[in-house]
């Protein structure tokens, strides 16, 4: 295989690995540091934190991040500092210290990477200099890497004799790699180190770049640890906050529930001013969330205010004019002669006085209208009477201690643990490798043992400044088959010292085949782990032959599985366009990924899979972001969608490879060897194919493949892939249609997050705004319209009809916020409660009369007119004239037509409104108004149609 040749550099020294790691920084500091999160739901809660799950735009992190501060509301903001537990392609989960009920809208998340990177820096320039081991790293071929213990290992059962070995080696030196692929036993092998170094009364540390692989091997540790005889409760330490589905069996070693419990009995005792704060906060909260509500009330309060200065004007003038006339009227013919009254200016000043009679009229029935709508309004509000007095009793009495800042100042202090002190207690401690030189209670403290998992994906830097945090031994372990570090910076010294993982440094090499020879000229201090246990028989075996040259032993398990789907096409003669812009190649082909989301219902399909049991790589960007728009136009949610080191370390039963540029006449960089080399083409293979648990569909045209990747190393290896396929191919169209075919309640069993589980303390307080229950809505209107029956043959379904309609306008609507902050622009469409309430509604809203046709209208406006500027708005896509835009404009006048909106009347006038909404349905239906059920729903199918044709003509003008 030939590889793309570079130079490989001696050893860094530490003030050059600062200087590269600081460049790295300054890029970064010019990248994007703050995105808008929308519809975010409450999945759980622990020690004292809320877990929201988002989604989140293409591209969003250059580098992982673990702090971020969150900012929630536009009028009155409030501030949180939180966490970002879990990075999962489009999704992410965060972690706040305030609880903003069931659904969070809307909240900006914003970071730094100066106060995520600039602890590398300075633990190179002031500790790592100094470290031996630090040293050690980039030199473990020194005799002085030399370092044996005075104690044995001990064995439990059952532990392979290769991993009691690497052991071993691990205990006879400073700094120890250990490598091999997925399921090879390295976690359970540095669980069996670190518990005998705990054995032997020593200080321990484990670390990882992703939370999840934290908490599952410190779950691995504990496990050997109790069989060795270690009590681990005592001596255990998860430092930061733990993922979602691991928080079950992390609680009694998290370190952060811990100082949680302590906070809470310190509170107790300060119980009144903790209680100002909290009923402080709860109504605050509520009011934020509820802004649009406050704003439109504070909005008609003020129109209604000018109307009343209006009809106080027009009031006066009425009673100026009634008693010029009756003065007029009752004057003699002489007064009359003698002033030079005529009939004429006797009929003007009636005529006046009738036009402001009727101006009279109508503001006063706009007046009583505003008036009406207010005191519906304040008996409506979010924040109930009783709660706002608490409310104001509470800022009352804050004030008279010194004001809200004193008191939380004062409630922060009170509260404090010396998290430091006791953090010195604990024996082991697991955290990221983000947090480890980040948090506080973790500075100046050394361990005898340093574990580093998933060392490729850590920049030389970095490592660096961890393995100074060792005093006697290092392990560094992972897996060079998977894609390196995420690096921004296209420096020299980017390319020498951060994209390059350690293990190829080490090997002095660019070519991955020539490890296991490495492995095997520095036994003493590499150790390669060359057992697999593979839970997916045929595509171990194709990588441990083919990716692994014959050096990995497979071994299957009893309960393996999981099928080689290998689908061609080229029949599709499919073409690819350019996604966003001309500065980028982002291509996308629209047939490939029409083929995609059948794979993907394909695998949905199959027994006991959930969404989140289901991923789709593809080889670059581009068709990552048309992939999601498809699928959410869809309805299909919870299926994650991104690129082989997006997906690096992480699994899924269901995996769709769609390897996607076809119909063009060049090659992409990514699977071209001739232009990445052959290293990156095997890791990208390789992080595909190590993320399946079971099936892996891949999507190939092979005409596209054997004429412009013909003889590259990609190539060779898919259709060496494609003779291990199972013959028999997945009928996807079938299982496409039944997918289609589910009832609502079907298909939300299917569209959930594998794993996800409702934690004991996840619930809601009582107090917190009340949840949007649209599982339980939408179930009720399926059964009500179950007892109809189907409609008979040959009549339109509009239930299933609308239901596909509107969830695609749905669905652009959401695309649209995640892809105009991709372009760099803020998000178009705003997000409420109210906004959330109207999505999960409108799919399943149908429309058989005008009730139903001005429900739908209102939800419409609020979600596309109204969330997106209204009438103030200075966005060009929405300001705009064309025919392109019309729709916009016709939303508002159709709501405003149906619900007698008094300020579009007033504004644009009711019979203009009128001959509009009659021209809109005569377009719509061929007829100025619909005249029975079929009509109504005909009519609002056509209005859906052109909604949507609407919002794809803005995704189109936000691409440009």
């Amino acid at each position: 295989m030939n590889a793309a040749s570079q130079a490989t550099p001696g050893p860094p020294s530490i003030s050059t690995l600062a200087d590269a790691i600081a460049q790295e920084l300054k890029e970064l500091q010019s990248a994007r540091s703050a995105v808008t999160l929308c519809s975010g739901e409450l999945v759980g809660t622990f020690a004292g934190r809320f877990y929201y799950r988002f989604e989140i735009p293409e591209d969003v992190f250059p580098r992982p991040i673990e702090r971020a501060t969150f900012t929630f509301g536009q009028r009155e903001p409030m501030r949180a500092d939180g966490n970002i537990i879990a990075l999962e392609n489009q999704y992410i989960t965060i972690a706040v210290d305030r609880d903003f009920g069931p659904v969070l809208p809307e909240i900006r998340c914003s970071w730094s990477y100066e106060e995520e990177i600039r602890p590398v820096i300075d633990r190179l320039q002031s500790s790592a200099g100094g470290s031996s081991t630090a040293a050690l790293l980039f030199r473990p071929f020194d005799e002085a890497n030399v370092h044996a213990v005075g104690f044995e290992p001990h064995p439990i059962p059952n532990t392979p004799p290769d991993q009691l070995d690497a052991v071993r080696k691990i205990f006879q030196n400073k700094v120890t790699i250990l490598w091999g692929p997925i399921h090879s036993g390295k976690s359970h092998t540095l669980s069996l180190a670190a518990a005998n170094y705990l054995k032997g009364g020593k200080k321990v540390l484990f670390l990882a770049p992703e939370n999840d692989a934290v908490d599952q091997t410190l779950l691995q540790v504990v496990d050997v640890g109790k069989q060795l005889g270690l009590s681990m409760e005592t001596i255990a330490a998860r430092v930061d906050l733990p993922s979602l589905v691991n928080i079950p069996g992390l609680t009694p070693f998290s370190f952060e529930h811990q100082v949680e419990r302590m906070r809470e009995e310190k509170r107790k005792t300060f119980q009144e001013r903790a209680q100002l704060i909290a009923e402080f906060e709860r109504v605050k909260i509520k009011q934020v969330l509820h802004e649009d509500f406050y704003q439109r009330t504070q909005d008609i309060r003020e129109k209604m205010a000018e109307a009343k200065k209006q009809l106080d004007v027009v009031s006066k003038e009425v009673e100026r004019l009634r008693a010029a006339l009756t003065q007029q009227q009752q004057a003699s013919m002489l007064e009359r002669l003698k002033k030079g009254m005529s009939k004429d200016e006797l009929a003007a000043v009636q005529k006046q006085l009738g036009e402001k009679q009727q101006a009279q009229k109508r503001l006063q029935s706009l007046h009583q209208s505003m008036t009406n709508e207010v005191t519906r309004l304040e008996l409506d509000s979010p924040v109930k009477v009783e709660e706002l007095q608490a409310y104001r009793l509470a800022v009352k009495r804050m004030e008279e201690l010194g004001g809200i800042d004193v008191v939380r100042q004062a409630v922060q202090e009170y509260t404090a643990v010396n998290e430091a002190e006791l953090l010195r207690t604990k024996s082991f401690v697991a955290t990221s490798t983000s947090t480890v030189l980040v948090d506080p209670s973790l500075k100046g403290i050394q361990f005898d043992l340093v574990l580093v998992d998933d060392a490729q994906m850590i920049d030389l830097a970095t490592l660096a400044a961890l393995a100074s945090l060792a005093r006697e031994k290092l392990v560094i372990a992972g897996d060079p088959f998977q894609t390196g570090p995420s690096v921004l910076s296209r420096s020299e010294q980017a390319d020498q010292w951060l994209r390059r993982d350690i293990f190829l440094f080490l090997a002095a090499t660019d070519e991955l085949s020539r490890l296991f020879e490495w492995s095997e000229k520095n036994a003493r201090w590499v150790v390669f782990l060359s057992s697999h246990f593979a839970t997916t028989p045929k595509l171990s075996l194709f990588m441990g032959s083919v990716l692994f040259d014959d050096k990995v032993n497979v071994f299957a398990s009893p309960k393996a599985r999981g099928k080689i789907y290998f689908i061609d096409t080229t029949e599709l003669k499919s073409k690819c366009r350019q996604y966003a812009g001309r500065k980028r190649m982002l291509p996308f082909n629209d047939q490939q990924t029409k083929k995609t989301v059948e794979c993907v219902k394909h695998a949905l399909m199959e027994p006991n899979r959930a969404a989140g049991d289901v991923g789709v790589i593809l080889p670059f960007d581009g068709p990552t972001l048309y992939t999601k728009l498809q699928l959410r136009l869809n309805g299909i949610r919870n299926v994650e969608v991104g690129t082989p080191a997006t997906f690096t370390g992480r699994r899924k039963r269901a995996i769709v490879f769609d390897t996607t540029m076809a119909g063009v006449d060049y090659s992409m960089r990514a699977i071209d060897d001739r232009k990445a080399g052959d290293r990156e083409v095997l890791r990208l293979l390789n992080s595909v194919l190590s993320s399946v648990e079971e099936d892996l569909y891949v999507l190939v045209d092979l005409s596209h493949l054997r004429t412009i990747y013909h003889e590259r190393l990609f190539a060779k290896l898919l259709l060496l892939l494609q003779a291990e396929a199972d013959q028999k191919q997945p009928v996807l169209t079938s299982a496409a249609k039944r997918f289609d075919d589910l009832d609502w309640e079907q298909r939300a069993k299917l569209l959930t997050v594998a794993g996800k589980m409702a934690l004991p303390d996840s619930a809601p307080r009582a107090d917190a705004p009340a949840k949007v229950d649209h599982e339980l809505e939408l179930k009720m209107k399926m059964l009500a319209r179950q007892q109809g029956g189907k409609p008979p043959a040959g009549e339109r379904n509009f239930e299933h009809e609308i239901f596909v309609a509107a969830q695609r306008s749905i669905g652009y609507r959401t695309d649209l916020n995640l892809v105009s902050q991709f372009m760099g622009v803020n998000a178009l469409f705003r997000n409420s409660l109210a906004t959330e309430q109207a999505a999960g509604r409108l799919p399943t809203d149908q429309c058989q009369n005008e009730k139903d046709f001005r429900a739908v209208m209102e939800r419409w406006n609020l979600l596309i007119y109204e969330t997106s500027g209204g009438s103030k708005t200075d966005v060009a896509y929405f300001v705009h004239k064309g025919p392109e835009s019309r729709v916009r404009q016709e939303i508002r006048h159709l709501k405003a037509f149906y619900s007698s909106d008094a300020d579009a009347v007033l504004e644009e006038g009711k019979q203009k409104i009128a001959v509009d909404v009659s021209r809109i349905f005569q377009e719509l239906l061929g007829k100025s108004q619909p005249g029975n059920p079929a009509e109504w729903s005909s009519a609002y199918l056509s209005f859906l149609g052109r909604l949507e044709s609407y919002l794809a003509w803005i995704s189109e003008q936000v691409r440009k």
